[in-house]
């Protein structure tokens, strides 16, 4: 009997254990997943401001073939 308390014991915290890790691991992978959104956003946007400045330059110096601005 106190074989299987501490065998049922152990499984406890084994169990225990491996939800945390499972936790921490969930945990780790949506901050690194937010962190990956807020980087490629921050891409984006810089694409488009630099897309935008030079299509600016060029429908001021062709208004007959303008380029439309990306919002």
């Amino acid at each position: 009997n106190a074989q299987i308390a501490k065998l049922n014991a152990d499984a406890v915290t084994a169990k225990a254990a491996a939800d945390k890790a499972l936790a921490d691991a969930v945990n780790a992978h949506a901050a690194e997943l937010a962190k990956i959104k807020a980087d490629n956003d921050a891409a984006v946007a810089s694409m488009k401001k630099a897309f935008n400045a030079l299509a600016t330059k060029w429908n001021a110096k062709n208004p007959k073939a303008k380029v439309t601005i990306l919002s």
